[in-house]
């Protein structure tokens, strides 16, 4: 009869799947509602026993392989709200091999960005030497802008992901979609 014998920890991954980086920094996963994270754990030996993960300083969770497989895939419930948060995670093999903890980042984004409309003079300030005044009502707002000098900015802001579109329309025409720098 062979023996064996294990003493090497199984090798564990985090996948994010279809993720998107994060545009400020691409190394690290942008998560969204339907975004799934799964840990992968695999043993060339034995059977992975175990994945023990926590997200932030939550306590861990511990999800067992049941099907006695030397492959082990655990879906992790990501019940975080916006914002950066780091994964820990380790597998384990049923002879009690363990692999370092791993530190995995990303970002989750749950949150729609907001759009806001800038003009560039308010009805309040009443002086203007560039030329005639125009006045305007957006959302209820008076505001007044100057012929030849007057416009409005459009501004997305997302503070979890960045903006990736920003539409507009005037007076209910064509939705326009303006150019957007991320920020």
């Amino acid at each position: 009869a062979d023996i064996v014998l294990d003493v090497d920890a199984p090798l564990a991954f985090a996948d994010f799947g279809d993720a998107a980086p994060l545009p400020s920094d691409p190394a690290i996963p942008l998560l969204g509602a339907s975004d799934v994270l799964k840990l992968h754990a695999t043993d060339t030996t034995s059977v992975v026993e175990k994945i023990v993960a926590s997200i932030d300083d939550n306590p861990a969770d511990v999800y067992v392989n049941t099907g006695g497989a030397t492959g082990f895939v655990a879906s992790i419930p990501l019940g975080v709200g916006d914002g950066r948060h780091k994964l820990r995670f380790r597998a384990e093999d049923r002879f009690g091999n363990t692999t370092a903890t791993a530190t995995n980042e990303f970002v989750r984004d749950l949150t729609a960005p907001t759009a806001d409309i800038i003009p560039r003079y308010h009805l309040e300030e009443e002086t203007s030497t560039l030329g005639p005044r125009q006045e305007a009502v957006i959302d209820g707002i008076p505001y007044i802008g100057v012929t030849g000098g007057s416009g409005l900015r459009l501004e997305g802001v997302d503070l979890s992901g960045g903006v990736a579109k920003l539409k507009y329309s005037i007076d209910d025409g064509v939705e326009t979609e303006a150019n957007v720098s991320s920020r």
